[in-house]
């Protein structure tokens, strides 16, 4: 595999995760909008039922413009869940052509303290979250923040654990094919400025621990600012 294919198929890794979390947000706010617009719709045929000439000439033109504000809205979420389908094999198949090392995953291990790296990575980890938490804790609603925690980090796994079954990358040090990508980078980056030196160290950690390409953690990384990048839109 060329060095120019490896580096198109991890910019289209990159860049489909990125179309994919704006998918996520555009739905979202696509939604709400087309909640407010049928209130409104509903709103104004409950006011065209009153018989005053002024209120009915006024509610017909409201009425047109909201029929077409309206079908566009239903057309928009149309087209999104198709561009979901597209996301998901844009991510997969890119994915799978650079299922093994490739030209630009340089040698990161350390060749001594290996295991070591591995352990603090696992500590790096668990205090990204803990500093999420805390701060969550903290909040002026605790109860919401943290169940957006749990449901941030649930999706991260979720996510990354389907992944790792389709993709099957092979760990540097060949312990099994779970590489691509890498889950506690993508837990450690999804507290963004909070703790992003937890973030860029448990990166850096799990490749000179053997445990993942250079690739891995760039996409892990993406992953976890995408995904606070989306809880932080969904309040």
């Amino acid at each position: 595999m060329s060095i120019m294919w490896d580096v198109q198929a991890v910019l289209l890794i990159i860049a489909a995760i990125a179309a994919g979390l704006k998918l996520i947000i555009d739905a979202f706010y696509t939604g709400k909008k087309l909640t407010i617009i049928e209130t409104n719709q509903a709103t104004n045929q409950a006011l065209n039922t009153i018989k005053l000439d002024t209120i009915h000439e006024a509610t017909n033109g409201g009425m047109s413009d909201l029929k077409k504000q309206l079908e566009a809205a239903r057309l928009e979420i149309s087209e999104l869940k198709k561009a979901g389908l597209i996301f998901l094999f844009a991510l997969l198949i890119p994915a799978s052509l650079s299922a093994q090392s490739t030209a630009i995953d340089p040698d990161l291990a350390w060749h001594n303290g290996q295991k070591v790296a591995d352990i603090i990575s696992y500590a790096t980890t668990g205090t990204a979250i803990g500093i999420d938490i805390f701060h969550a804790a903290r909040s002026d609603n605790p109860k919401r923040a943290l169940a957006r925690i749990g449901i941030k980090d649930g999706s991260i796994i979720g996510i990354s654990e389907l992944v790792k079954a389709v993709i099957h990358r092979t760990r540097p040090d060949k312990s099994d094919n779970k590489s691509f990508y890498s889950e506690h980078t993508a837990l450690s980056f999804s507290c963004a400025g909070k703790c992003l030196y937890f973030g860029v160290s448990t990166a850096y950690l799990r490749t000179a621990a053997n445990k993942h390409f250079l690739t891995d953690v760039l996409v892990g990384a993406g992953v976890g600012l995408g995904m606070n990048a989306v809880m932080e839109k969904v309040k």
